[in-house]
C-alpha cells in the first residue's frame, strides 16, 4: 500500500474522478478503505508516482 498526497492526484482529471467515485461509493480513503488502482502494473504506477513527486511544486497544485 502506498500513501499518496491528495493534492498530487489533482494533477490528473482522471485520478480526481477516480478518487471522487471511490469516495461516493465507499467513503473516504483510509488504510482500511484504500483506493484500488488497477489500470496499470506496479512498475508503471511507481514510475508515475516518481515523476509526480520529482516534479512536485506545492504552489503548482490547488489545495483540497
Amino acid at each position: 500500500m502506498l500513501k499518496i498526497h491528495r493534492e498530487l492526484l489533482s494533477c490528473s482529471e482522471f485520478l480526481v474522478e477516480l478518487l471522487q467515485d471511490h469516495e461516493k461509493e465507499s467513503g473516504p480513503t483510509s488504510e482500511d478503505n484504500p483506493l484500488h488502482f488497477v489500470f496499470c502494473n506496479v512498475e508503471e504506477f511507481r514510475a508515475f508516482l516518481w515523476a509526480l513527486y520529482a516534479t512536485y511544486v506545492p504552489s503548482q497544485f490547488p489545495s483540497t
